[in-house]
């Protein structure tokens, strides 16, 4: 829970930090989100491709996620966007490959993608990130209206100290001739989803992560909206409000998402995923500064993502045979990496250059596709006969 909640906080303040203490322009925070979407994807797959021992891993997930919590930190520090840049990226690429259960803790328990070898293990990773998902907003809420931006940046280091604790006594405590544990490596390229029934699923998976823009932006349009009339502070603080809005949908949808997947209508849950972004999108694009319609859309993205999130993996899972889920999986990651990094930096670019309502006009248009894609695959049915696409 202290990890996930750690990593929260910069992902809810980081706008306020570009816009108030750096004077930052949106493009800079795309390209900062970008960046960090990047380097949290590099992260992810060294972990994949890496062998694991059971008796080293709580030590090395600890020193990393210290490391990583220092440098969320030190953001509070930064007087350059570039300088943000820099510790967003080591912080996620650090943050995603110091956690072993990071696979596991991405969908609830039970189903095709459980880890059979230790479920309760992987229960407890669950329902702890879902709660750090949740406590992390909220907890940026209060440390920004108590310290200002700054402060609530220096101040996140303590749930990442914390987490990073717990999991060296739990190596301290751990058996001294455990059983090593390995992690099967990648051996499936993005090329490799490219054929046969996965095509029609990465078409869509790749087409909504083209779409999926870092949440920063969407705070930043909140905070933009809501200062006129009300103040800077007043829209920070209302900004974060929703954030954490976006994160309780999303823990909420997840469970209902997974269960629907694992029951054979992942197509159908991808799709209104899909639509509930497609609308989010609009309302952020036209809305005036109306808290409700921002509410609503904030919502209705969190839910989502989640529904997105848990689709991609059944999809894949149940298109690959089990022997190569974890390769499936690698690969699914680097698509969402490449997509969540061209996302963000386009949408600042756009942002800065033209307006946000053509930003936004632009991932709708990837949304589009991804919903034509999510369509072709109810059609095909390409999931497996024992899977019906009801």
């Amino acid at each position: 829970m202290f990890a996930s909640a750690t990593a929260e906080i910069p992902n809810a303040l980081i706008a306020a930090l570009l816009v108030t203490s750096l004077g930052s322009a949106p493009v800079a925070l795309g390209l900062v989100e970008g960046v960090a979407a990047a380097a949290a994807g590099a992260g992810r797959t060294l972990v994949a491709d890496r062998i694991r021992q059971r008796t080293h891993r709580h030590l090395g997930a600890s020193v990393t996620l210290a490391a990583s919590a220092v440098l969320s930190s030190l953001l509070g520090l930064a007087t350059a966007a570039w300088q943000a840049a820099l510790l967003r990226a080591g912080a996620s690429g650090v943050d995603d490959l110091s956690d072993p259960m990071h696979a596991s803790a991405e969908a609830p328990p039970g189903g095709s993608s459980d880890d059979a070898a230790d479920p309760d293990l992987r229960r407890i990773a669950w329902r702890g990130t879902q709660l750090g998902k949740i406590a992390g907003p909220v907890a940026a809420l209060g440390l920004f209206a108590w310290l200002g931006v700054r402060g609530a940046m220096e101040a996140a280091v303590l749930p990442g100290l914390v987490a990073a604790a717990v999991l060296l006594v739990a190596h301290r405590q751990a058996p001294v001739g455990a059983v090593p544990v390995t992690v099967e490596k990648s051996d499936v390229g993005i090329g490799a989803l490219l054929h046969g029934d996965l095509r029609r699923i990465a078409v869509a998976v790749a087409a909504f992560e083209f779409g999926n823009v870092a949440v920063a932006l969407l705070v930043l349009r909140t905070i933009n909206l809501l200062t006129t009339g009300r103040g800077q502070t007043t829209a920070i603080l209302a900004a974060l409000a929703l954030y954490a809005v976006y994160n309780i949908c999303a823990v909420i949808a997840t469970n209902p998402a997974h269960r629907l997947s694992i029951t054979g209508r992942a197509p159908v849950v991808l799709g209104v995923g899909v639509i509930l972004f497609l609308g989010a999108y609009f309302g952020f694009a036209l809305t005036g500064g109306n808290v409700l319609v921002l509410g609503i859309s904030f919502a209705a993205s969190g839910a989502g993502l989640a529904a997105v999130r848990s689709a991609e993996r059944h999809l894949v899972a149940r298109t690959v045979e089990p022997s190569r889920h974890e390769a499936a999986y690698a690969a699914l990651s680097k698509v969402q990496m490449a997509g969540n990094a061209t996302a963000s930096a386009v949408t600042g670019l756009l942002w800065s250059v033209v307006s946000v309502r053509a930003a936004l006009l632009y991932l709708s248009a990837w949304l589009l596709v991804a919903l034509a894609g999510a369509v072709a695959v109810m059609r095909t049915r390409a999931m497996s006969p024992e899977d019906p696409l009801s």
